[in-house]
């Protein structure tokens, strides 16, 4: 008798007394699984890259400061942070970084120095924050004494300042990325002024000010600054995942103002990452469960054939033999399934990626591979783990 008629004898014994009805309901489980779990996990991603590729900001951070009221004007009431509500904000448990915005107290001018630009001069208000609030290269945002060049952040309201005046001078305007091969100035002091060539780095939505590495801020204060003590109108703090909800809490308790954009994105990222890891988590549990499904299947199976796998043993036929019989079962099942899952996954992904482009957010970005790397990795932790239990079983049972 050849090997291929022993083989389906083997298989025709093994699976005559199979529940296809269970058999079914593992695989669509495991299907279903899959297919929530790699599009959660895409998302989750690409809502984390999107968020990192529009801002220079960290996503989670944000810009507080104290509602300015008539009183602030009046002087009589203080819209400066002491020390102690610094203090009382780090201690905050849902807040995972709390630190001062620092300002300028010296004479700071920005003005172009490029052939390609008109000249221009303008007074500005500079700010700097720690490099760990910031979505950009350390080897980028660095400042040590001495250097002639300072890389700097332009908010996108100077950007759409200095359009309008090369607008209202008949001149083109200029891209993020012809900006960034701009040549600026920074001036420092007014009596014996001090100049540094400027590089743009990046362009930020969240905060009005240009921004400086804290080296430089600091070498300005040193040098140019007023000697009387900078007060902190501002604090940037950091909350921790899937906590933005008790930061809007505090801004509204505490009378506290943040740009209105910040809050709104940063709550709707915070929603959409609880949102997508619940379904992450809950489908990972529906695969665990499907899995159980079809080991219980497998064994029963085994269970049934008993008699069969006994006298196949007593004629010459290894365990090996039978196991690997399992296997290409399980194998042949799982490739259908993932098959199914690809093809679900690019029909799911492209038709949720129109319904939000025409609400007017643009997540196209769709990364095949990964997608395709996040179900390699979830079949193989499930194959293996089916055929180590059927191995065992097998061995346990004969």
């Amino acid at each position: 008798m050849g090997q291929k008629s022993s083989n389906r004898i083997i298989s025709k014994i093994l699976f005559a007394h199979q529940d296809k009805k269970q058999l079914f309901f593992a695989f669509f489980g495991v299907l279903i699984g899959f297919v929530f779990v790699s599009i959660s996990v895409h998302y989750l991603v690409l809502i984390s890259r999107k968020s990192a590729s529009v801002e220079m900001l960290d996503a989670s951070a944000i810009t507080i400061q104290k509602q300015v009221t008539s009183s602030n004007t009046l002087s009589l009431a203080n819209h400066t942070f002491s020390a102690n509500e610094v203090e009382f904000y780090k201690s905050l448990p849902f807040l995972e970084k709390v630190v001062k915005v620092e300002n300028n107290n010296f004479s700071t001018e920005l003005q172009s120095n490029d052939p390609l630009v008109p000249y221009f001069r303008s007074d500005i208000f500079i700010q700097s924050i720690p490099s760990d609030f910031l979505d950009v290269e350390s080897k980028s945002w660095r400042w040590n004494k001495g250097d002639d060049i300072v890389p700097i952040i332009l908010p996108r309201d100077f950007i759409y300042m200095m359009n309008n005046f090369l607008s209202s001078s008949n001149l083109p305007q200029l891209s993020d990325d012809i900006l960034k091969d701009v040549k600026f100035q920074i001036k420092l002091g007014d009596e014996y002024p001090v100049f540094f060539e400027a590089k743009i780095i990046g362009f930020t939505n969240e905060i009005s000010s240009i921004l400086v590495p804290e080296s430089f801020m600091n070498f300005g204060r040193n040098h140019f600054g007023m000697k009387t003590h900078t007060s902190c109108t501002q604090l940037m703090i950091k909350s921790k995942k899937g906590k933005f909800g008790l930061v809007e809490e505090l801004i509204a308790s505490n009378h506290l103002e943040v740009k209105k954009n910040q809050l709104i994105e940063g709550k709707l990222k915070s929603i959409l990452t609880i949102i997508l890891s619940s379904i992450t988590f809950i489908s990972l549990v529906v695969v665990l469960v499907s899995m159980i499904v079809l080991i219980q299947f497998l064994q029963l199976l085994i269970t049934r054939n008993a008699y069969e796998i006994r006298t196949m043993l007593r004629l010459g036929v290894l365990i090996k033999t039978i196991v690997i019989h399992f296997i290409k079962y399980v194998f042949w099942g799982f490739l259908i399934v993932i098959s199914m899952i690809i093809v679900i996954d690019l029909i799911s992904i492209k038709y949720i990626n129109e319904v939000m482009s025409s609400a007017g957010f643009n997540l196209s970005e769709t990364n095949y591979l990964f997608i395709v790397t996040v179900l390699i990795v979830l079949f193989i932790s499930v194959f293996i783990s089916t055929v180590i239990s059927v191995y065992r079983f097998v061995q346990k049972e004969f």
